[in-house]
């Protein structure tokens, strides 16, 4: 990872915030938190994120439409849910990391989708 990687953080729990972002900036990665729906938008349109990891559980945030309109604003890159509730989704997402993670774990999960991302 080059350390110019940049990932928009969806998140509305602040020390879940805390130990993402922490684990994120010491892997070298650029972090932008949103933590409402229009912060998202606002953040995906301005900062032109690598990817996006996000809750799948926000007040004000269905997934679901997030993920449409962050599509709709011409996102392509990968989208990594995560979430406590071990189910299918459906959802138009490269992956979903289910809480409570490693964060090993979590940076794996990154430089899988990252690598991806630029193999394409």
């Amino acid at each position: 990872m080059n350390g110019k990687e940049r990932v928009l953080l969806i998140e509305d729990d602040e020390p879940t915030v805390r130990f993402m972002r922490l684990t994120l900036k010491r892997k070298g990665y650029d972090v932008e938190v949103a933590s409402n729906r229009q912060d998202a938008l606002d953040a995906l349109s301005r900062q032109k994120p690598t990817l996006v990891i996000m809750d799948y559980v926000m007040s004000g945030l269905p997934s679901p439409e997030f993920i449409e309109g962050a599509r709709g604003l011409g996102f392509q890159g990968p989208i990594l849910l995560c979430t406590a509730m071990h189910q299918d989704y459906g959802l138009a997402v490269e992956d979903v990391l289910y809480k409570p993670f490693d964060p090993d774990e979590l940076l794996k999960r990154l430089d899988t989708l990252v690598s991806s991302r630029r193999a394409s």
